[in-house]
């Protein structure tokens, strides 16, 4: 669920910000969509996938250990 929030979220606010690519510097929008929204999209994936790892992880650990 996380990870669909996230790239659902990067696609509006990439999808918000498309008709401004008309009006402003071409040099800024690239920089603005495919920098910052695929760094958000990229990193937050990233965090979400590791956070969940992580409770299934010590999850296990705690099984094991009980």
């Amino acid at each position: 669920m996380g990870t669909w929030l996230v790239n659902v979220t990067g696609s509006l606010l990439l999808g918000c910000l498309l008709p401004f690519a008309t009006v402003t510097d071409s040099a800024f929008m690239s920089s603005v969509t495919t920098g910052m929204l695929g760094a958000y999209t990229t990193f937050l994936t990233f965090n979400v996938g590791a956070v969940q790892l992580w409770k299934r992880y010590f999850l296990g650990v705690k099984l094991i250990s009980a």
